[in-house]
């Protein structure tokens, strides 16, 4: 691996390995290892990036996204998905089942069998609770859409972290967007309204918790793309869409906000069947 690669490799397994090495400490060496299958995610990436040495054009710049995509999916099953990041969403898992209790009250008891965390969740536990998913479409919907974006989560800056036109550039940029961020914020929406997360990570993007959809709207969209505008790295902002308070039957949904372009990961017209008026998309 080269100086150039090292640069962006070494923070991503620094990271890994210090997860690793807390996990041992609180939880134990079997918690730990299940940080250690990620250090092998920039390396799969890598080797398919190598292989692709020249500018593509669009068709294959898809065709290498998938084939990215695939990597990842090889590093993180669904099973490890669920057992990893499930504790994070299982409130929602159950909220989404609403409409079919029988099912709703099946899934609370193994999740309560399950504990607070992953690290105490057996196979066979996974294996019953990835039943219920595979068995009740809206579950299997809302997990699928969580598990996709989760995905699209790690790769970004494995992607985007690295051969930026100006590296020198980015920690000087990253605040001064922070700061313009806040001022489309302070326009469009009460405190209430969102979260936007203060911590600078390796990729040049930053995230929004957006938990009020009456915020997001066209004008909103246009002044977070203008405070993208005019820098040396081309930004981002990561808005994540979590309007679960409105209703629970809503999926997952995030959009991915670049100064000429939005890439959208949400089901939209779920969304304006649920929310009605507030969409305003």
């Amino acid at each position: 691996m080269t100086a150039a690669r090292l640069r962006w490799y070494v923070p991503f397994a620094a990271v890994v390995l210090g997860a690793g090495a807390w996990l041992a400490a609180t939880r134990g060496w079997k918690a730990a290892a299940l940080a250690l299958p990620f250090l092998a995610l920039p390396l799969a990436v890598e080797a398919v990036l190598r292989a692709r040495r020249r500018d593509l054009t669009e068709a294959e710049g898809e065709a290498l996204t998938d084939e990215l995509m695939q990597s990842l999916l090889k590093e993180l099953p669904l099973e490890k998905y669920v057992q990893v990041f499930g504790p994070l969403h299982w409130k929602h898992w159950v909220a989404c089942l609403h409409r079919r209790p029988d099912a709703q009250r099946e899934l609370q008891a193994l999740l309560d069998e399950a504990g607070a965390g992953p690290f105490h969740v057996r196979k066979p536990l996974i294996e019953k609770i990835l039943a219920i998913v595979e068995r009740e479409p809206d579950l299997k919907r809302r997990v699928r859409r969580e598990y996709h974006i989760q995905l699209l989560y790690m790769l970004r800056p494995v992607l985007f972290g690295r051969d930026l036109p100006d590296p020198a550039a980015k920690h000087r940029e990253w605040p001064l967007i922070y700061e313009r961020l806040q001022h489309v914020l302070a326009r469009h929406a009460k405190p209430d309204d969102y979260y936007l997360v203060g911590d600078e990570v390796a990729e040049p993007g930053h995230m929004i918790e957006l938990r009020n959809p009456d915020v997001l709207t066209p004008a909103f969209l246009a002044d977070v793309q203008a405070a993208l505008k005019g820098w040396k790295n081309a930004w981002y902002v990561i808005l994540e869409l979590e309007f679960e308070g409105v209703s629970p039957d809503l999926d997952p949904a995030m959009l991915t906000v670049w100064e000429d372009h939005v890439d959208e990961a949400w089901d939209r017209e779920q969304a304006r069947a649920i929310l009605g008026s507030r969409f305003r998309m």
